[in-house]
Order: C-alpha cells, then structure tokens, then sequence
C-alpha cells in the first residue's frame, strides 16, 4: 500500500478537502511592509467585526433660478453637495453653476437607489418640479441642515 506524498500544502493538492477554497492571490510576505502593518491594523480591530450601516441618497440640486436641475446619487451627501458648490468635479453642474440641494430621499440599499435614480432622471421637469415641491414648496435649499 503506498501514500501519495502531498506536500506540505494540502490545500494545494489535488483531491484534498481544501480544494473548494480558493486561494489568496497575494501572500503578505509579498507586500510592502508598510502596507503589511496597516492591514495587520486593520484585521486587528474590533470595528471590522460590527456591521457598518450604509446609507444612500437620491438628490435634486438646482441653480439660483430653478431653470437647471440635476439629479444624482450618492453615499455622502453632505460630501457630494460641497463637492457640487465648490466646483471640485468638471461636469454639468460645474458648467450651469446647479448647487442648490432642494430635494432628497435616503435609502440603504444601493440597488433601489439607483433605480430610483433612473427612474427620477426619465421624468419629464414638471414631474420632477411636482417631486420637489411637494416636500420643498419654497424651494429653499436644504443642504444647511445636512
């Protein structure tokens, strides 16, 4: 009776109970060691254990006259709308100065945000005017309470 010798990695051999998992594509040896240290901080704390709670947002931002509107998604919103006022993204709300937060809508999933994304940016403007005024009727910008 003769044993097939396996090495001394038996998730590597063939035919072994550790064949399903599949392997790390990078060993820590192989990263640098500061990259080593903040990874080894990382798996190291307590945080990584609770469960982060995300949160999503659907927004309309506007211009001075309401003749602009964008709409947009987001995880950070107080984030986004500074990003919006001050300009930082090249884009079409840079280029029609739209950064008037006037309306907003919160959600946990990602994929229902972007739905309703989509479906929000298909509405013709006087649906998305309706949108707004029913929980902004004076359009005033909500960003200052963020």
């Amino acid at each position: 009776m003769t044993t097939a010798h396996r090495g001394c990695h038996p998730e590597r051999s063939e035919g072994s109970r550790f064949s399903e998992i599949a392997p790390l594509n990078v060993h820590l040896r192989t990263l640098p060691l500061k990259l080593n240290r903040a990874r080894s901080r990382r798996l190291n704390t307590t945080s990584n254990l609770v469960p982060k709670e995300n949160h999503y947002y659907v927004y309309l931002l506007t211009n001075w006259n309401h003749r602009v509107m964008y709409v947009g998604f987001t995880n950070d919103l107080k984030r986004r709308v500074y990003e919006h006022r001050n300009k930082s993204v090249k884009g079409f709300t840079e280029k029609y100065n739209v950064n008037k937060l006037v309306y907003f809508e919160e959600t946990r999933d990602v994929v229902v945000a972007i739905a309703r994304e989509k479906e929000i940016k298909k509405w013709r403007r006087e649906k998305k005017n309706k949108l707004v005024f029913g929980i902004n009727p004076s359009w005033s910008d909500l960003s200052e309470g963020l």
